[in-house]
């Protein structure tokens, strides 16, 4: 049942994090090319910032703390929960795949974070954010 769940909440997470990317489109083109000019290192630069505040307004639209991400929330997690553990390997995965980083969850978490998560909030954070972007299309 756990890994059932992980992949929906994943689906839920990735829809939700498209979402915000497809809204934001002019935005990251726009940093990231500006970020090409200025010749900003990885972490120093516009678009990471945009791109590490969406991972954390998603953490908190899914009741989350807003200073956390969710790789974070994923790595601390994981430790408690069967569905987090799945959603962290694949999120580890990803992070493998395209940027080569090992155990990425983990290495997300910061001492400074706050972890705190209920099913309950995760629900009603999507459904809120989903009837939102519904109201805006149409």
């Amino acid at each position: 049942m756990s890994f059932v769940k992980s992949k929906v909440l994943l689906l839920f997470i990735a829809l939700t994090w498209g979402s915000l990317i497809m809204f934001m489109i002019p935005l990251e083109i726009i940093s990231f090319a500006f970020d090409k000019v200025q010749k900003r290192g990885k972490k120093q630069g516009w678009l990471y910032s945009i791109l590490i505040g969406q991972d954390c307004l998603v953490n908190a639209i899914f009741g989350g703390h807003f200073k956390t991400t969710i790789s974070s929330e994923l790595g601390y997690q994981s430790s408690k929960s069967d569905t987090a553990r799945y959603m962290a390997k694949v999120v580890d995965w990803l992070f493998y795949v395209t940027v080569g980083e090992v155990d990425h969850c983990k290495n997300a978490m910061e001492k400074e974070d706050l972890y705190y998560v209920s099913g309950l909030r995760m629900s009603i954070g999507f459904i809120c954010y989903v009837c939102g972007v519904y109201l805006i299309i149409v």
